[in-house]
Parts: C-alpha cells; sequence; structure tokens
C-alpha cells in the first residue's frame, strides 16, 4: 500500500492499522503463516483482500484518492 494513493495520512494510516490488525488476529491461517515465514510479512494486495470483510474493503476504497482510482478505468 503506498500513502500516496490516500486521500491523506491520517485515512492511511487508520486503513493500515485496521489490516495490521486484522493479520494478527488471523495469524493462524495456513496463508497468513506462508507470508510471515517465506516472504518477511510481506503480503500481496489479493492476499490482504482476502482477509478483509467488505466494510474494510470498502472503507479503504472510500479513502483512495478519486485521481489514483480512476487511472486505469478508461
Amino acid at each position: 500500500m503506498n500513502k500516496d494513493n490516500f486521500v491523506d495520512g491520517r485515512h492511511y494510516e487508520i486503513f493500515h492499522q485496521e489490516i495490521k490488525r486484522i493479520k494478527d488476529d488471523e495469524r493462524n491461517e495456513i496463508f497468513i503463516k506462508h507470508h510471515n515465514e517465506n516472504y518477511n510479512k510481506q503480503f500481496p494486495f489479493w492476499v490482504v483482500v482476502e482477509l478483509m470483510s467488505f466494510g474494510c474493503l470498502s472503507r479503504g476504497l472510500d479513502h483512495i484518492s478519486q485521481n489514483k482510482n480512476t487511472q486505469g478505468a478508461s
């Protein structure tokens, strides 16, 4: 996650902390252990999305800068 993609730093920090909490809560899941042990706790975005509730995903998308959100949609 790139902080520059968010509307502001505060929204990035809130979202980042929510993801960190989810990863800590689900640390016994096999795919979480795999990334923690083999990839230095670095998670591809698809793995992070797998952990999120729809509410968490929605809040994250709401706080992405509109300019960044529409760049690839043409």
